[in-house]
């Protein structure tokens, strides 16, 4: 029994391999040295799976601030972001605050009834409406500046994702040179620039 079996495996082997050899040919697959088949194909899969393009990084931010910096190991970048929009929604909560204390302060003054009365005697009704006015901007100034960082980090990182697979070899080279080109009498002739691009 033991004399089949190993029959047909030595039999099946050639076949396998020669099935193989034809499917690489086809393919125009080329394995390097030192890499095993088993180990080759695991390693496209992996990197199939793990490889994530620019436009699903955007995404990423988009959904969760900072997630696109962290994917492209950029840490640093997400403690910032998340400062800033700490930073930017304290300046619009203390100023809409404020803000409304001098509209009520208003409303009180305007709405004809005695018994409503605001907490600034002091102000005429002109510098209510201009500290209104003063806070209301800078209320309105913090919710474009968090419009703005949301957007920026989304661009920040969608740039990282294109930088990434950047080629920045020593063979891309841009050199700036001073040339003197010499005139046809042997004088001093004209001054200019040469860029050599590699």
């Amino acid at each position: 029994m033991r004399y089949w079996i190993f029959s047909i495996l030595l039999f099946l082997l050639p076949q396998f391999v020669q099935a193989q050899l034809s499917f690489a040919k086809r393919t125009n697959y080329t394995q390097p040295n030192n890499i095993s088949l088993h180990k080759l194909s695991a390693f496209d899969t992996l990197t199939k799976i793990n490889k994530i393009g620019p436009k699903q990084i955007a995404i990423m931010s988009t959904c969760l601030p900072g997630l696109g910096q962290i994917y492209n190991h950029k840490w640093w970048k997400t403690p910032i972001i998340y400062a800033g929009f700490a930073g930017l929604v304290y300046g619009f909560s203390f100023n809409h605050k404020i803000y409304n204390e001098y509209r009520n302060a208003l409303h009180y003054r305007y709405d004809d009834d005695p018994t409503t009365n605001d907490n600034f005697q002091n102000y005429s009704d002109d510098n209510l409406v201009t500290l209104k006015n003063y806070y209301q901007r800078y209320r309105d100034l913090t919710i474009i500046g968090m419009a703005a960082l949301y957007t920026l980090q989304i661009v920040d990182a969608t740039v990282d994702a294109h930088l990434k697979t950047f080629d920045v070899s020593d063979k891309l080279s841009l050199q700036v040179k001073p040339m003197l080109y010499p005139s046809t009498n042997g004088l001093v002739g004209m001054f200019g620039i040469r860029l050599n691009y590699r």
